[in-house]
């Protein structure tokens, strides 16, 4: 007889159909998901005897612990494509795609904090920051608007 251990370990680890992988595999992963399942169920079922707490509410919230973490790599290492990566950063409509996100959220998915974990992970030093003084770039001379068509007359209203 199964209870909801057994449920939300099946939701957590699908049986692969066939042709999902291949066929000189495909009882070993089975085996091998119906392993994952039993340990999971068992966790699940030790846990709410020993503390009461519920197992579908505990497999939400470490999926959610899951969720955040993962979202905290990615942030991590959009840092490192934008802020670290030479000779120049990644483009972001490459890490949008890559990241499932947009252009714009890209540009908004990491902090300074973001940086300065990837330094301290990796032994980088973060970019020099122009000081507020300092421009950031060079100043340009301004630019010319560009004259009309020789021969192009402008509507006039009668």
């Amino acid at each position: 007889m199964s209870d909801v251990c057994d449920h939300v370990a099946a939701m957590l680890h699908p049986l692969p159909a066939r042709g999902q992988v291949p066929d000189e595999v495909f009882d070993d992963v089975v085996d091998q998901v119906l392993h994952d399942r039993e340990r999971d169920a068992a966790g699940l079922r030790l846990a709410w005897e020993e503390t009461g707490h519920d197992p579908l509410l505990s497999a939400l919230s470490g999926l959610a612990q899951q969720r955040a973490q993962i979202e905290d790599h990615i942030r991590v290492l959009l840092a490192y494509a934008r802020t670290f990566a030479h000779p120049r950063p990644y483009p972001l409509t490459d890490l949008a795609v890559a990241a499932g996100m947009s252009f714009s959220g890209v540009r908004t998915a990491y902090h300074d904090d973001h940086v300065t974990a990837v330094a301290d992970r990796t032994g980088l030093r973060p970019p020099r920051r122009p000081s507020p003084a300092e421009p950031a770039e060079p100043p340009q001379a301004p630019t010319a608007r560009p004259s009309r068509v020789a021969g192009s007359r402008s509507r006039r209203r009668s």
